[in-house]
């Protein structure tokens, strides 16, 4: 866990906060005159010793003495040495690295249920290409890379899952080769309008990278519409659609674009301003700004709707909590007996009827358990991705 950096070394410069150092930056701006030139080498600065905290290091972790000759010690690569640890150094959870897996793992799912799973393992690749560059988990984009190089780093039987039907019946390994089925999904990936990868033209050509910017939003989109489908029904949703798409539209020219009747469409509308997930702005037509000389356009505040959203999600985790807890408390008397070193060590001690209620109270425990991670799954999205 220390190599892969999911645990680092607590060190002295973990006690300041990430702003330190722009503050730092700010002062010789204000007390001296500078050039553009002195501006730019200073933020460059600024930023090199920001991006140092964030770098791969191995405080903490000693290489272990082998018998290795010093020719051999040459050839091997700094990555492969062993290690261990330092017992005298404290370690503390990475949590930005625990992030970043959490987030990797949720776009290739995001990949598979939208094409099928050979994308998200192409994906997936990307992700873990880059993996030892990825700094903070509200990056822009992931570390660019070549069809090529991540073909190299996928099997060849990768085409013999059946995700791709080859022309005439052929074997896919003897039609087509592996490198161009991977730029085939490469090109699929970067049409798809979510925006799983996009050329970087400054590395020159061919590299790609994973969209972060534009997964984060559409994967919160994703997330607010299947919540106004599931609570208000598929035409607001399709209403909702609309909005995000065309920005403000007056009720009529909702009513043209979704075919729906205006006077369903008001009922709708009306149902989710109570709920605060549409707004209006009044557009007057003259200069006295009177209301029946005025056009109403409605739209969708995305920022205030996913800050609902999450208000909401933490309201439904506390009341799973509280259900835990109530059902653990009407099964006091069992967990007494589950206690004892006995029961413990053999389970067959308990009667038939205290087996069938430890098993309902397993299922309804690991039910409020999945709801609940479900539930965090969500929140990642909406508050840390």
């Amino acid at each position: 866990m220390a190599i892969d950096q999911f645990i680092t070394a607590v060190v002295s410069s973990h006690s300041r906060v990430s702003f330190d150092g722009q503050n730092g930056e700010d002062e010789p701006e204000r007390c001296t005159i500078m050039t553009p030139r002195d501006k730019r080498a200073l933020r460059l600065t600024s930023q090199v010793q920001s991006d140092a905290v964030f770098e791969p290091e191995r405080i903490g972790m000693k290489r272990k003495m082998n018998g290795h000759t010093l020719e051999s010690k040459r050839m091997t690569v700094e990555d492969d040495l062993p290690y261990e640890v330092d017992p005298t150094v404290f370690f503390t959870l990475n949590y930005e690295k625990y992030n970043i897996t959490f987030r990797n793992n949720m776009i290739s799912d995001y990949a598979i249920d939208r094409i099928n799973r050979t994308a998200g393992v192409v994906i997936k690749a990307f992700l873990r290409n880059g993996k030892d560059k990825m700094k903070r988990v509200k990056e822009d984009m992931s570390p660019p890379s070549t069809p090529t190089h991540i073909a190299n780093m996928l099997p060849p039987e990768l085409l013999t899952r059946g995700d791709i039907v080859f022309p005439h019946g052929s074997n896919s390994n003897k039609s087509c080769a592996v490198a161009t089925a991977i730029e085939g999904y490469v090109r699929l990936l970067v049409a798809d309008q979510v925006g799983f990868l996009t050329p970087i033209d400054e590395c020159g050509t061919g590299y790609y990278a994973v969209n972060f910017k534009k997964l984060r939003s559409n994967m919160k989109k994703r997330l607010f519409e299947d919540y106004v489908t599931e609570r208000y029904g598929k035409d607001c949703c399709r209403l909702i659609r609309i909005l995000l798409d065309k920005d403000k539209l007056t009720d009529t020219q909702l009513q043209r674009i979704s075919m729906i009747p205006l006077h369903d469409i008001r009922r709708k509308l009306e149902a989710l301003f109570i709920a605060g997930i549409v707004e209006i702005q009044e557009i007057p037509r003259l200069h006295d700004k009177a209301a029946n000389h005025s056009f109403h356009l409605w739209y969708v505040p995305l920022e205030k709707c996913y800050d609902s959203l999450i208000h909401d999600i933490y309201r439904i985790i506390t009341n799973l909590q509280q259900r835990k807890t109530e059902e653990l408390q009407k099964r006091d008397w069992l967990l007494g007996k589950l206690s004892r070193s006995d029961v413990a060590s053999n389970i067959d001690l308990l009667n038939e009827i205290d087996k069938a209620e430890v098993g309902n109270m397993n299922k309804v425990i690991e039910r409020i358990e999945i709801a609940k991670a479900r539930l965090d799954e969500m929140i990642m999205v909406l508050r840390d991705f």
